[in-house]
């Protein structure tokens, strides 16, 4: 999607960043899971961006962790957001990524935003039917 999506690229701050960042984590993903169909799959679909060959070829790898990003949301506005990746001890390859936003900071609020549009349309969610349910996504 951070490659497909046009909505997605214009929602990141930096999405050359991002963009490469996550190449590079597939690529530690995939040294790890060889055999993994799936992977093969998408990196088949990758071919045709240039961005995404260009750092693959590069080879780095690189591991979740700490770090923050900016993102321009067209209904919270941007926010700058820190993240912290958790992984489990017992399961390595599963991860939390956990955003949050300096107390107090417009991100903040900008997160109180959207908590709020997604209760509003969880409680109107039931009572939409098919079509009406789909408008709101």
């Amino acid at each position: 999607m951070l490659f497909n999506d046009p909505a997605l690229r214009g929602l990141y701050g930096d999405w050359t960043c991002g963009a490469h960042a996550c190449v590079a984590y597939l690529r530690m993903h995939t040294a790890r899971r060889r055999d993994d169909l799936h992977l093969q799959r998408l990196l088949a679909r990758m071919t045709h961006h240039a961005d995404f060959q260009h750092w693959w070829g590069t080879r780095e790898v690189a591991v979740q962790g700490t770090g923050n990003k900016v993102f321009h949301h067209p209904v919270a506005g941007t926010l700058t957001l820190d993240r912290d990746t958790l992984t489990s001890s017992t399961t390595p390859g599963q991860h939390i990524v956990v955003w949050t936003a300096q107390p107090g900071s417009p991100s903040q609020k900008g997160l109180r935003i959207l908590a709020s549009v997604a209760a509003q349309q969880a409680a109107l969610a039931p009572a939409l039917t098919g079509s009406a349910r789909e408008d709101l996504t």
